[in-house]
């Protein structure tokens, strides 16, 4: 990392599905760099990029830097239910304590026998709170730290279904330091730009510009090799819904060599920087494809083998890190 100053790392525990925001604003002095992790929610892995959707996910840390007034921090609160994802927990139709014990022991996968064992009473006990011959209990606090519940919730019905978990700030004086601690990994900034004849280089790795922190175990998962891999920008929304203008694209760079049907790529094609979906046609040609639906708009482009000579692949996209 570059520049003066010294650097907060930030981290913040993220559950996926958040449908509760709020807005933390942490002051920053002018001249610092804070690196924030952001949650699981904000990376969508190399199977997202497919046609299916996927649970892999991770933590990824983001440089905010002190010229701004404030480090907002966007704090998700995890939702954890099913039959009423997207809907908010007053509306779900959990309008008694009995109801939302209920809920709650449903979702963990738990019996009435197996939830009274955590909480240290009958299994009677918990049926009668569930079918409201107990209008409150005393293990109120027990059941929900069995369920892993907010206990006001479980009690009111207001508020979340779950608490935020919030995780110690841990704070390095730079880039070095935080690198030894072999939690995380740095990756470069890729810079594309069109090149003058056939055979020329494309493409470079700023090595000395801004890095992008990610974890290291994220890292391992995805089976992302630093010395393999950069980040870019994407541009445009021929990639929608799964890239949008703005994301962040890791790259690794040195997959160029052979081409994987249906995955997506970065490649230089007319002198243009492209990220698209990658299909070999019959006879050594290839079918550019864009995700975004919108055909008039976004056609596929079909390459034929003589015409590939115009076509360089920088490499392949693994993972994408999003806004929420």
């Amino acid at each position: 990392m570059t520049g003066t100053g010294s650097h907060t790392a930030v981290t913040q525990s993220h559950q996926a599905h958040a449908d509760f925001v709020r807005n933390a604003h942490t002051p920053l002095a002018h001249g610092q760099t804070a690196y924030v992790r952001r949650g699981a929610t904000d990376i969508r892995s190399d199977l997202f990029l497919g046609h299916t959707r996927a649970d892999n996910r991770g933590d990824k840390i983001f440089p905010v830097h002190g010229r701004d007034s404030n480090l907002h921090l966007l704090i998700s609160q995890p939702d954890s239910i099913s039959q009423c994802r997207s809907q908010v927990y007053n509306n779900c139709s959990m309008d008694t304590l009995g109801k939302r014990v209920t809920h709650a022991r449903e979702l963990k996968g738990l019996t009435q026998l197996e939830l009274a064992k955590r909480v240290g009473v009958s299994a009677q006990t918990i049926n009668f709170v569930e079918n409201g011959r107990n209008k409150g209990t005393k293990h109120l606090l027990a059941i929900a730290k069995a369920l892993g519940v907010s206990a006001t919730w479980l009690d009111s019905g207001k508020g979340s279904m779950t608490e935020v978990s919030l995780r110690p700030i841990e704070v390095w004086e730079d880039e070095e330091q935080l690198a030894q601690s072999g939690e995380y990994i740095f990756l470069p900034e890729l810079s594309v730009r069109p090149s003058a004849g056939p055979g020329a280089q494309v493409w470079h790795v700023d090595t000395a510009g801004q890095r992008q922190a990610f974890t290291a175990k994220w890292a391992r998962r995805m089976s992302i090799d630093p010395a393999c891999a950069a980040t870019m920008v994407v541009s445009g929304d021929s990639m929608e819904p799964r890239l949008l203008d703005g994301d962040s694209i890791v790259v690794d760079y040195c997959q160029n060599d052979t081409i994987i049907d249906g995955k997506v790529y970065v490649l230089v094609i007319n002198d243009e920087v492209k990220v698209k979906r990658l299909f070999k046609a019959i006879g050594g040609g290839l079918i550019i494809r864009s995700d975004n639906p919108d055909k008039n708009t976004h056609p596929d482009l079909n390459v034929r083998a003589e015409e590939m000579m115009h076509v360089r692949i920088v490499g392949r996209v693994v993972a994408v890190c999003g806004g929420i």
